[in-house]
């Protein structure tokens, strides 16, 4: 199985985890503001985009063994690691599983419900999700979402974008329907345990959605508090500059 994985810039290895239904052209503004100073690892999860095969026995481990083999690979065997929503979680196991990989991880939004008060009703909402896109397509599932999470959901303009971006956003749509099925309800769901590492927990500026929240529950399990980042949930797409300033911050 080969993953699909870019690499750029130089310096100490900084892995990139993207979450959702994302892949590594989630990063395509963040990069370009962190390789001047970082050897920049970004990838398409096993079962998303152009590294395809997906795993769906154990895939939550699959899904962090894969991380750490790119640490291997890219990083001489160790870097820090940016995970952002269920990559954050991924991030999170990697921290717990591989401590001698990982230098420092900054988990950004991990949308974890055990973290929060109203658990259930989350989980209940997500079920919901999953049964509206099955009945009605992806993208009533989507709004369904927005609604359930607080992050709300707008289709994209795609006829006046870019052929590029239309491209990634197209890629992201098609992975939609196996995020909603293998990882909304099964990820979301995880109890992280102890890390031997380094832990940062971010949290964006902007609002208090439900992956906020529960960023900031992880934060107060963790003992400490949760560092603000620019933006929101998807900070490191809307203000790139400013995100990969505080991110370069927290890692040193």
């Amino acid at each position: 199985m080969t993953l699909h994985v870019e690499v750029s810039g130089s310096g100490p290895a900084l892995l990139l985890i993207p979450g959702g239904a994302g892949d590594a052209a989630t990063f395509g503004r963040l990069g370009p503001e962190l390789c001047g100073e970082r050897t920049i690892v970004a990838y398409d999860r096993r079962g998303f985009s152009r590294s395809g095969a997906p795993a769906r026995e154990r895939r939550f481990d699959v899904d962090v063994d894969d991380a750490a083999r790119l640490i291997d690979l890219h990083g001489g065997g160790r870097a820090d690691v940016f995970g952002s929503s269920s990559g954050a979680i991924v991030a999170l196991g990697l921290a717990e599983r591989f401590p001698g990989k990982v230098r420092r991880v900054v988990a950004h939004e991990p949308p974890l419900t055990v973290m929060v008060g109203d658990e259930a009703d989350l989980r209940a909402g997500f079920d919901d999700v999953v049964a509206v896109f099955r009945r009605s397509g992806a993208g009533a599932g989507m709004r369904r979402f927005g609604e359930v999470t607080g992050l709300g959901y707008r289709e994209p303009p795609r006829a006046a974008l870019p052929p590029a971006v239309a491209e990634v956003l197209d890629r992201i749509a098609g992975n939609v329907p196996f995020w909603m099925e293998e990882e909304l309800r099964q990820y979301t769901a995880i109890v992280p345990g102890p890390a031997a590492v380094d832990v940062v927990v971010a949290v964006g500026e902007a609002w208090e959605p439900f992956p906020a929240r529960a960023a900031r529950g992880l934060a107060a399990r963790l003992g400490t508090a949760a560092v603000v980042f620019p933006g929101g949930h998807d900070g490191y797409i809307e203000r790139p500059a400013e995100f990969a300033a505080r991110l370069l911050e927290v890692l040193t």
